[in-house]
């Protein structure tokens, strides 16, 4: 299953009077990120709510945002960060002495300062309830995004298809046109030696062997031959169950390469809209490619 890397997701548990709820946001990326944001005290769930993201999903930035609500009447005691308190009064103190600052330090310097005020820890039993709430609602959270993810991602599948069926649609006049295109190109390049030559009066045979050289150096059938086999590749990563993102932005480079090649050989023929037009078509290849996982 083909899945997209734009997605949202979310997810709710309760206790007895708590109810935890996690929101994930999955953006495209060329890599894997998680950004992890919850309240203080659980800070160090970080880690272990990254690993369950990575679990389920290969590619992405995802950013998880974790509220708690509180339905009952619960009291939370407070205490002072006294570490931090006394780090700043130093810090204070040498800044005061370091540039000859007058003024007192007191209550009213350092109370607008961050964190000096913190929640104190949990109670054991109370701690391990809200994490195994946190991982439920994680648990919806992915799976909600797991969804969104496939039923965009089946979408992409669709619109690349059809768009893989137009570009064969296209080469089929380029496939029976190749060798007279060839032809055209060793004509008209023996017509011109031959009004070089008049003047010269070189060896025609070996002339012949150079107007031969350059006439299949136009020829456009190994790059047919390549950019079919590309769209195969193309195919058989979307039939397939596995993440082929970087793959198809790979191959659709590729592809936009033979089809400058075939561009540069057929500039002068009739067939140049129909090649433009697939060019038009890889470039929006390559586009959504890089919406897949």
């Amino acid at each position: 299953m083909i899945m997209s890397m734009t997605g949202y997701g979310h997810g709710e548990a309760e206790g007895d009077d708590l109810k935890v709820k996690v929101e994930i946001r999955s953006l495209n990326h060329r890599f894997f990120e998680v950004n992890v944001r919850m309240p203080e005290g659980f800070m160090p769930m970080e880690d272990k709510l990254r690993k369950e993201v990575r679990q389920k999903f290969h590619r992405g930035k995802f950013d998880v945002l974790v509220h708690m609500e509180q339905e009952g009447e619960r009291e939370y005691e407070l205490q002072a960060n006294l570490p931090l308190i006394a780090n700043y009064l130093r810090e204070l103190k040498k800044i005061k002495e370091e540039f000859n600052l007058g003024g007192d330090i007191n209550i009213e310097t350092i109370w607008t300062l961050p964190h000096l005020i913190r929640l104190k820890p949990l109670p054991q039993k109370l701690e391990s309830e809200l994490e195994s709430l946190i991982m439920e609602a994680l648990g919806k959270a992915i799976s909600s995004l797991e969804m969104a993810r496939m039923q965009e991602g089946e979408a992409l599948a669709k619109e690349l298809q059809n768009r893989l069926l137009l570009i064969k649609r296209l080469l089929q006049p380029m496939e029976r046109e190749a060798p007279r295109v060839q032809k055209y190109h060793y004509n008209r390049l023996k017509e011109r030696v031959k009004e070089f030559n008049s003047q010269l009066k070189l060896d025609e045979d070996r002339l012949l062997q150079e107007v031969l050289y350059y006439a299949e150096k136009e020829d456009i059938t190994e790059e047919l031959v390549r950019i079919k086999s590309h769209l195969k590749q193309c195919e058989h990563l979307l039939s397939g169950n596995e993440p082929c993102g970087k793959k198809l932005d790979f191959i659709s480079q590729e592809l936009f390469r033979e089809v400058n090649a075939i561009a540069s050989k057929l500039r002068a023929s009739g067939l140049m809209p129909g090649v433009l037009t697939i060019k038009s078509e890889v470039e929006k290849l390559r586009e959504q490619a890089q919406n897949i996982e």
